[in-house]
């Protein structure tokens, strides 16, 4: 799964999950998106 937005006219690849368990770990962290 390829997670990605859009910043400023430009598309930014954020994150490349390979297996199902690790969106979980993913999601959990805490940590919140830059902005």
């Amino acid at each position: 799964m390829i997670f990605f937005r859009y910043r400023d006219d430009t598309l930014e690849v954020v994150n490349v999950l390979e297996r199902h368990r690790d969106i979980d770990a993913f999601f959990s962290e805490g940590t919140p998106p830059e902005e």
